[in-house]
């Protein structure tokens, strides 16, 4: 017994020590990730600084006169380092707001309705209080009805409202688009989103993950078996770490001009020669222990890679566990919460985000599997540029 006992531990030692030498790479992984949004909101800055605001003199636009809320006004002046003057339209006091754009980039948005592609469940809008025509709050958009229209929840309420496009505003400036930057990474980069709510069967999201998660990467794996570590390189059971970043911390990252590409049994000499199977990349995926502890997750959505679209996506599992440390590589610690398609079964684009996928659960667990079942068509490895959780 003694020497059994003595076998089992120098199991679990190998496999902390794997995790260890993991977790060390990973740490300069999510530095190197926090080190490029830092990075990118100094680019954005660098940008704005460079663009002449002057030709947008008395053009009508919405400006924020408290945490995300909005009225129409016009700009009646273009200051000196960033500071815009806008004269709100409904007091007859002639009140002025003054909007540095370099310290708050969405202080001021245009004020047209957005084409009706632009406007997909989950996305985060303005739209008109509805006791108060004058003032645009923020909103989550749950679904777009056949009649098209929009059934919204603003942040911080509880009712549920059908509005019409005409009625919806994006966070965007009027100078989006002269200006090269990523707005839908910028606005989940500047500003936090509160909104939660059950509707016959649908969630507004509320985001449960950020780009602080310590995602560990898998390979060889299936829903209720052990988990294989995926470790950084170009060979079997890798993802790419250097030069190009491709980890599972990018799935995190909230930045879609990133991604996480996952091999496999593949390498990626199949790539190169062409030789990919029907098994590349499937069977892989991560886990993670939410930063924010026990969570209820009822939702989650993919976005799709910057290439190659047949890598993307079209089968998944998500699992949760109360479980921690190398407990988590067992399978028996593992619930399976759902099985199905990942919401990217008709193709959104590249760098775009599929449709919230929702789902039955009614228990709360601190870490979460993903894994992936079958993509859009056999390819040397999978990818997707981030994965969303969704509940309270």
């Amino acid at each position: 017994m003694l020497r059994r006992s003595s076998t089992i531990n120098d199991e679990d030692q190998k496999k902390f020590s794997l995790k260890k030498r993991w977790l060390a790479h990973h740490h300069d992984d999510q530095q190197q990730v926090n080190n490029n949004n830092q990075n990118y909101i100094l680019e954005i800055n660098k940008l704005l600084r460079e663009y002449n605001f002057q030709d947008w003199r008395t053009i009508t636009v919405l400006v924020e006169i408290n945490s995300n809320e909005y009225i129409s006004g016009k700009i009646i002046n273009i200051g000196l380092n960033g500071c815009l003057s806008v004269q709100l339209n409904q007091y007859s006091n002639n009140k002025i707001i003054e909007i540095n754009v370099y310290e708050n980039i969405f202080g001021i948005l245009s004020d047209n309705a957005p084409p009706i592609q632009d406007l997909i469940e989950g996305k985060y809008i303005l739209t008109k209080n509805p006791y108060n025509k004058n003032l645009y709050q923020t909103a989550v958009i749950i679904e777009k009805t056949q009649e098209g229209k929009f059934k919204i929840l603003f942040q911080d309420q509880y009712d549920i409202l059908c509005v019409p496009r005409q009625s919806i505003r994006l966070f965007l400036p009027p100078w989006h688009d002269e200006i090269p930057i990523d707005w839908n990474e910028a606005l989940y980069q500047t500003r936090l989103f509160t909104v939660k709510k059950i509707f016959n069967g649908f969630v507004a999201p509320v985001l449960l993950i950020t780009n602080s998660e310590l995602p560990i990467g898998v390979y060889n794996t299936i829903s209720g078996g052990d988990s294989t570590l995926a470790t950084p390189g170009t060979e079997i059971g890798q993802y790419p770490a250097n030069p190009n970043m491709e980890t599972p911390a990018q799935a995190f990252d909230g930045n879609v001009n990133t991604k996480y590409t996952s091999f496999g049994r593949c390498k990626l000499s199949n790539c190169r020669s062409g030789s990919a199977s029907n098994n590349c990349g499937l069977n892989t995926g991560l886990y993670l222990t939410l930063q924010r502890g026990a969570t209820l997750v009822v939702g989650l959505q993919l976005s799709t890679g910057n290439d190659y679209p047949q890598r993307d996506p079209l089968m998944i599992t998500l699992e949760g566990s109360n479980q921690s440390g190398t407990n988590l590589t067992l399978g028996s610690s593992w619930t399976l919460i759902y099985s199905g398609t990942s919401g990217l079964a008709t193709d959104p684009g590249r760098k775009k985000p599929g449709s919230i996928v929702f789902f039955s659960n009614s228990l709360q667990y601190t870490s979460y599997r993903f894994l992936i079942a079958a993509s859009r068509a056999p390819d040397c490895s999978v990818q997707y540029s981030e994965l969303k959780l969704f509940g309270f």
